[in-house]
């Protein structure tokens, strides 16, 4: 073979030895954040928690010695040695994936893909998931992290879908928006940050809250925009500001004292919820998942009623705010 025609031309850097491609699977966690733009749609697609996703891109970056992304409001995006590494490793790994389905047996478990907004699918799904082993036991699950418009559930390769929307919004109802203003444990508010989620509905903006909650959004200057939910929860988490709070996605937090209310929980002025949404007609394993679901959704209804009507102390919050009405509240 002429020089030309082998891999390993001295312009390109010779090839490894299979010995030492042992890190596989942080080069797999590698191209499932570049396809998607997000550590926490890769994270779904891996079935993997967002936290060992970001540990082996770090892993790999510190084998590397270089930097593969950059962390901006639109997501991860990718470095010029990171968009290099990456055109060409998405090819091979395209390439396995198509051999390893064209050798392997046919599946015998079904699989049935749910589709959710990458912050529902963060928050919600994605911590209640070792929960559906046991209760569709045979079932695999696929989790979509996209919130777009799906025109067919079924041509789109979708069994199931959980949207946010106002009350025309299709698909049945799941449980409602409370948002509550929440910080971390111990964080004094004053002269800390907003929190604010980009191109959100106004209402989960703080603008929309300007003359409620005691005037937070009017005294808080500073502000820090974040790209997706699963962003702003976490800088809320370390310290880093005040959030409009969605509580069905964040009562986990707020339980288990990661996360405390400044002011009493308030409705979606707009009515907007959760709802599912079936494709049509639906597999018997999917009308499973449905049930999973909603059962699911019914604790997080009870939880979300234990917060409401809650007779706590809220943090720097009097008693006389509680019963602020609000917009359409």
């Amino acid at each position: 073979m002429d020089r030309t025609d082998t891999p390993a031309s001295s312009a390109h850097g010779q090839p490894l030895p299979l010995s030492r491609l042992t890190q596989l699977d942080l080069l797999r966690a590698f191209v499932a954040v570049g396809r998607t733009g997000s550590v926490t749609a890769a994270a779904a697609g891996l079935c993997l928690t967002q936290s060992a996703v970001s540990r082996q891109l770090k892993a790999l970056e510190s084998r590397l010695g270089v930097v593969l992304f950059r962390r901006e409001h639109s997501g991860m995006q990718l470095t010029v040695v990171g968009r290099r590494l990456f055109d060409r490793l998405d090819p091979c790994f395209l390439g396995l994936q198509r051999a390893l389905g064209a050798v392997l047996p046919e599946r015998r478990r079904a699989e049935v893909v749910v589709s959710a907004a990458v912050g529902v699918a963060g928050l919600w799904l994605m911590p209640r998931l070792p929960r559906a082993g046991a209760a569709v036991p045979g079932v695999d699950l696929r989790i979509s992290a996209s919130g777009r418009v799906l025109s067919s559930l079924r041509s789109e390769g979708v069994d199931l879908a959980i949207r946010f929307g106002p009350p025309a919004t299709d698909g049945e109802l799941l449980f409602e928006e409370w948002v509550a203003p929440v910080v971390a444990p111990g964080v004094d508010p004053a002269g800390m940050r907003l929190l604010e989620l980009d191109g959100c509905p106004g209402w989960l903006g703080w603008d929309h809250w300007a003359g409620a909650w005691r005037g937070l959004a009017r005294r808080h200057r500073r502000r820090l925009t974040c790209s997706n939910a699963d962003q702003l929860v976490h800088a809320c988490v370390a310290g880093q500001g005040i959030a409009v709070g969605r509580l069905a996605l964040i009562h986990p937090l707020v339980d288990a004292g990661r996360l405390v209310l400044l002011e009493r929980p308030v409705r979606s002025p707009t009515r907007h919820a959760y709802r599912l949404l079936i494709a049509d007609p639906a597999s018997p394993d999917a009308l499973e998942v449905a049930a999973w679901l909603r059962d699911e959704a019914e604790a997080t209804r009870a939880a979300l009623d234990a917060l409401v009507h809650s007779r706590g102390e809220w943090a720097h919050a009097p008693e006389s705010l509680a019963q602020e009405a609000l917009p359409g509240g």
